[in-house]
């Protein structure tokens, strides 16, 4: 309501100028609240992680040595950066550097119409299709599927492990891999994935969707479609009502296929009890990996699974 009302004030006459005068909200009404709303704030919080990369690594390196990063460690994070960020890096750090110069305020307007197109398309099983002019939708877009599905075949996988625990091999991994990450250090075990048939599939009824973002500006046209499962609501509702973990089925404990840590090996991921800290711009509390995770943006594709 903020960033559209003062540019329709110039056409009172237009139907959504009069509905949010009316303060008409569209959404679901008959959703719970609960899951909803932690669920949206926590994928915001992360987009919100990936657009101030830099400030969010520096903090957690500050963090792990238990002192601020000095200049060769900001330098070592800013060449990081640099060399695993593409287009859409540059194309949100450029914008980020606009606003910091213009003193605007983050709405989160954008990140919003992104979470809610692709909840939407996923809970209802309806076509969705964004129509933007701006390149960040189709960037905060592509970033918000690539978590989201990297949280629903985790959360597939300790599934698999919460029904059959002996099938998978699992193993203590160095404290220092999960400093920072995890509660206590010493407690958290690798899992071994590589005896997957290809990505796990879920079971029970799941019908295709496709979520597409198109973008038309005057030099322009694209657009990104993605064919989901409406299966992968259940990562939203798993995300809400466990504060931001992959999985319900491990006694508090999260899973994460394909981690991105140092000292994990490929096709490993890891158990343990997440390192939990407040996040822009809402304050909630989510896991700190997720954080970081986002920051660094999504290893796409992830790690194959054996297939032999």
């Amino acid at each position: 309501m903020h960033e559209i009302g003062g540019p329709l004030s110039r056409r009172t006459d237009h139907p959504l100028y009069q509905a949010l005068q009316d303060r008409v909200v569209l959404g679901r009404p008959d959703a719970p609240d609960g899951f909803h709303l932690f669920a949206q704030e926590y994928y915001i919080a992360l987009i919100m992680a990936w657009r101030s990369a830099r400030t969010l690594l520096e903090w957690n390196s500050g963090m792990k040595a238990g002192e601020s990063p000095d200049d060769a460690e900001k330098a070592r994070i800013r060449k990081m950066l640099d060399k695993e960020g593409g287009r859409d890096r540059g194309i949100i750090e450029t914008k980020e550097a606009k606003r910091t110069v213009s003193g605007k305020p983050v709405l989160c307007t954008d990140e919003h119409l992104v979470y809610h197109a692709i909840s939407y398309a996923l809970e209802t099983g309806q076509p969705t299709m964004i129509l933007s002019g701006d390149n960040d939708v189709a960037s905060y877009f592509r970033h918000m599927i690539e978590m989201m599905l990297k949280h629903y075949r985790a959360m597939v996988i300790a599934d698999r492990y919460a029904d059959d625990p002996a099938s998978f091999k699992v193993a203590p991994i160095p404290a220092e891999t999960a400093g920072g990450y995890f509660m206590p250090a010493d407690d958290v075990q690798s899992i071994n994935l590589g005896q997957l048939r290809g990505y796990p599939e879920p079971t029970g009824g799941s019908e295709p969707v496709a979520i597409s973002c198109m973008t038309v500006t005057p030099h322009h046209v694209s657009e990104l479609i993605f064919n989901a499962e409406t299966g992968m609501h259940r990562v939203i509702r798993v995300k809400g009502e466990t504060g931001g973990l992959n999985t319900d089925r491990l006694d508090g404990r999260n899973l994460y296929a394909w981690p991105a840590l140092i000292g994990v090996s490929d096709r490993h991921g890891v158990i343990g009890t997440n390192v939990m800290v407040p996040a822009n711009p809402s304050g909630i509390q989510i896991p700190n990996l997720d954080l970081a995770e986002s920051a660094m943006g999504i290893q796409w594709p992830p790690p194959q699974p054996d297939r032999d």
